[in-house]
Order: structure tokens, then C-alpha cells, then sequence
């Protein structure tokens, strides 16, 4: 079988095989593969997909660049782990009928490991700044900040496909446009004319949901009222910050912590640890302040 004859790509000169030059024109000869025929064409890699947030994984990716699950061994331990999951659901069902207590609180632990999910709690003072921290890591200024306390219910944000507000409530359900006045609206603790805003007693939670959010899949970020505001809004607080993952507190160097504060952070921490808790300080004083 003969050898393909190779040809100058700029003045056309029949080149020898092994030429790097054309000894016609001096040009540099490049090399072009002969075209593969359909039969011989390598077939296109399949195509993976991370298990924990379904993004696109590049090939032999030890890790998935969206999420950071570790993925060697993940198909090989993915049954063994639906298996465990199901045996371990069956154990909480029997537990329903001998301790309804502990069943509630193992079933919560059970749709963690099923769906699991991060939760990222900003908590503190009332205006220490959590809804203004909020809106500078979305890079838009979304929820509602006011001289006086802005947020009289949980604001649950997420990543989406498009923008959607939901306000939720035990009996109700309204849809809110997502922009920052009707958002404040539903969320404020005061309305427009200083009085308490009726909305908020009605709704236990703001669903935000919203495109090109810099919030990873399965993490929500979540919005609460101030502590030391009314004993109200305090309560509402603690119980949101009980829900979180990771409690992101945040600080005004004004404002020192109270008691309130410090005992909730110290039991907080007694159960769950010290890492669980990233403290953020917001604002600070100016220099000439005394006091």
C-alpha cells in the first residue's frame, strides 16, 4: 500500500515524507490526520453525572466541581448505602409504636440522609446586619433593610431555575412578586404607617427562590429575626436558629452580646460543637466614638 504523497499548504511543492520544512517557499509544514472513516471514528465518552447534585462530571473527576462530593467508589457504595437506608427506615417504623418521642426525632434525622441538604442560619441581634450580609453575598439587594428591625419572619433562600417568592403559612399559601417592596411587605415586623404588621403572624415562612444564586444545590440559606427585639421575634429567632446546619451569627461592635444571646450560643455549642458556629461582625464603630 503506498504512502500518501504530502503537499505544501502554501506554494503546493510535493514535500517528502519526513520534511519539517517546504524546500520550495522555507514554509513550516503541518501535519494534518487523514480523515477517520465512521468505522473507525472512537466512540464519544459517556456521559456522568454527580449523584448528590446531578451536575455534569468531567471525565476521570475524582470530584464533582459543583457540589465537592467525593466520587471514587460512589456507584459501588450507592446500593450498599439505598439498602442501609431502607433497613434503617424499617427499624424507625417499628420504633413508631414503642417511643413516639424518640420516633419523631429519628424520622428527622432519617429525611436528612435520604434528601440530604445544608442549612446556613444567619442569626443575631436585631440590626446587626444579617439581611444586608444577605444581599451582599447575592449581589442583589432582595430582602428588605430598614432603620428599624426589617424582618418579622424566616426567609428561606435556594437556587432555582427562575425567581419565585412563596409565603407560607399553616392555612395559606400566597404567591409575592419578588421584588424587595413585596417581599417587605410580607416579611416586616413593622408596616408602613409603624404598626405591627398583621401579615407576618399568619406566615411561618418566606420561600425565596432564585436564579443564578451564587447558593450551591441542596443548600438554603435562611434569613431570621432579630434577637432582643420582642420576646416574640425572639422566639421566632431561636427556633429558626435551631434548624441550622451551620449558624452564621452575626455581630454589631456596638452592641455586645446579651444574656439571652450567650446562653442560647452557649448550649448551642455544649451540643453541637464549636465549629458549627462562624461569628461575622458587620459593622464597627467609627474611631471618634466614645463611650
Amino acid at each position: 500500500m503506498s504512502k500518501r504523497p504530502n503537499f505544501c499548504g502554501k506554494c503546493g511543492g510535493a514535500l517528502p515524507l519526513t520534511a519539517r520544512f517546504c524546500r520550495n517557499c522555507g514554509a513550516e509544514v503541518v501535519r494534518t490526520p487523514p480523515p477517520q472513516s465512521a468505522v473507525d471514528a472512537p466512540t464519544p465518552p459517556e456521559r456522568r453525572y454527580c449523584r448528590y447534585c446531578g451536575g455534569t462530571l468531567q471525565n476521570k473527576a475524582r470530584f464533582c466541581r459543583l457540589c465537592g462530593a467525593p466520587l471514587g467508589a460512589v456507584s459501588a457504595r450507592a446500593s450498599q448505602y439505598d439498602s442501609f437506608l431502607a433497613q434503617l427506615e424499617t427499624v424507625v417504623n417499628q420504633l413508631a409504636i414503642a417511643d413516639q418521642s424518640a420516633y419523631t426525632r429519628t424520622q428527622r434525622l432519617l429525611v436528612h440522609l435520604i434528601n440530604p441538604r445544608v442549612t446556613i442560619v444567619f442569626a443575631g441581634h436585631f440590626k446587626a446586619g444579617k439581611s444586608s450580609v444577605l444581599n451582599t453575598l447575592l449581589e442583589r439587594p432582595i430582602l428588605p433593610t430598614d432603620d428599624l428591625p426589617a424582618t418579622g419572619v424566616r426567609c428561606v433562600l435556594r437556587s432555582g431555575s427562575s425567581d419565585a417568592v412563596v409565603a407560607r403559612g399553616t392555612n395559606t399559601q400566597r404567591i409575592v412578586p419578588c421584588k424587595t417592596e413585596a417581599i417587605a411587605k410580607v416579611v416586616s415586623r413593622l408596616s408602613e404607617d409603624g404598626a405591627d404588621n398583621e401579615a407576618i403572624q399568619v406566615i411561618d415562612f418566606v420561600d425565596i427562590t432564585l436564579a443564578n444564586a451564587p447558593i450551591p444545590p441542596n443548600v438554603y440559606w435562611v434569613d431570621t429575626p432579630g434577637m432582643n427585639d420582642t420576646e416574640d421575634m425572639t422566639v421566632r429567632a431561636t427556633e429558626a436558629a435551631r434548624t441550622a446546619d451551620v449558624l452564621f451569627w452575626v455581630l454589631y461592635s456596638k452592641q455586645f452580646l446579651s444574656m439571652s444571646e450567650q446562653t442560647f450560643l452557649s448550649t448551642y455549642i455544649a451540643e453541637r460543637g464549636n465549629t458549627s458556629v462562624f461569628f461575622h461582625c458587620q459593622r464597627f464603630l467609627k474611631s471618634g466614638y466614645e463611650g
